[in-house]
């Protein structure tokens, strides 16, 4: 059904595709050796990345990684791999809104932002990803992200996702990219 729905989507013959839970294990045991929908709509329309998103009027929350543990979250965290995800992501929402001045949080991954490193220094490699990303918006040849610097997407973070969801979702952020799925 997902992949008749996808196609259909794909050929026009529909406007948008929503999926519901599905239970990861039925599918392995019907055949399919796929982690979930974004991995498996991913590989049927052949889209170089994709990432998942949570779109509403108060909240936009975008997920870096899917369907993996917490474990391999933290053992692959990447600074180019984050960067990607922030730049593929701004750029979607900006041709999604038309908004040019996105105020873009990340979420960090240790628990006060790992306070300067009293609790991991991973959020050292994630100030590298954001700054990756504005490098990327002040390019004019990155593809799809040049911007008018007075336009310009802003990045912010990391951030501590204990307040930085109510705090997207009181106005300040436009848009939030979390590490991990249930951040």
């Amino acid at each position: 059904a997902i992949r008749v729905a996808a196609m259909m989507t794909m050929d026009g013959f529909t406007d948008a595709l929503v999926t519901l839970p599905m239970a990861k294990s039925a599918a392995h045991m019907a055949g399919y050796d796929i982690p979930g929908h974004t991995e498996f709509l991913r590989d049927l329309s052949g889209a170089p990345i994709t990432r998942m998103a949570f779109v509403s009027p108060r909240l936009n929350v975008v997920l870096h990684t899917v369907h993996q543990s917490l474990r391999s979250v933290v053992e692959t965290l990447d600074a180019n791999a984050v960067a990607q995800t922030l730049t593929f992501s701004t750029v979607s929402f900006i041709q999604l809104t038309g908004n040019l001045n996105l105020r873009v949080a990340l979420c960090a991954l240790n628990p006060h932002a790992g306070e300067q490193g009293a609790f991991g220094g991973e959020e050292r490699l994630l100030e590298d990803a954001l700054a990756q990303a504005e490098a990327a918006f002040s390019n004019p040849t990155h593809a799809g992200a040049a911007c008018d610097p007075r336009s310009a997407p802003r990045f912010f973070g990391p951030l501590p996702s204990d307040s930085l969801f109510h705090r997207a979702a009181q106005g300040e952020f436009d848009l939030v990219v979390a590490l991990y799925h249930d951040q």
